[in-house]
């Protein structure tokens, strides 16, 4: 009677390397749950005239560098202006601490700041956390 022996090695390391997969599947499915919460309350937070402002709302979720990163942006070219302000008005206007600092007319009335994108992640904040560790630590729901 012939015998055959089939020798696997490896096993403990595909296991980890699968087990480090679904993980990544969980945070990207977590941070795209958060990108989600922020872009909503961007959109029910900005300064609406004509909409525009509102629909140029998105979010994309990328991988770079076993990273995964939630965007919420808009192309809309006035966006800054809406959530700094501009002007007289504006100077001073803005609640937040930013690192950036837009040229103004001084002369110019302007408008105050009407912020949506900052106050959308800083409402989240807490959601997002515990999405984020619900992912990293295994545990179900992340409410």
């Amino acid at each position: 009677m012939a015998s055959v022996t089939i020798s696997i090695s490896g096993v403990k390391n595909l296991q980890r390397k699968l087990g480090t997969i679904k993980s990544q599947k969980e945070v990207y499915s977590a941070v795209s749950q958060a990108t989600a919460l922020v872009e909503g309350s961007a959109k029910s937070g900005c300064a609406v005239d004509t909409g525009a402002l509102r629909r140029s709302i998105h979010m994309r979720v990328v991988e770079q560098n076993h990273r995964v990163i939630g965007i919420v942006y808009t192309s809309m070219e006035h966006a800054p202006y809406v959530e700094f302000g501009t002007g007289q008005r504006g100077k001073g206007s803005y609640p937040y601490e930013r690192g950036l600092t837009l040229a103004y007319d001084p002369n110019w009335p302007g408008q105050v700041a009407q912020p949506f994108m900052v106050p959308a992640l800083l409402t989240n904040r807490i959601r997002i956390n515990k999405l984020i560790a619900a992912a990293v630590s295994g545990v179900q729901g992340g409410e």
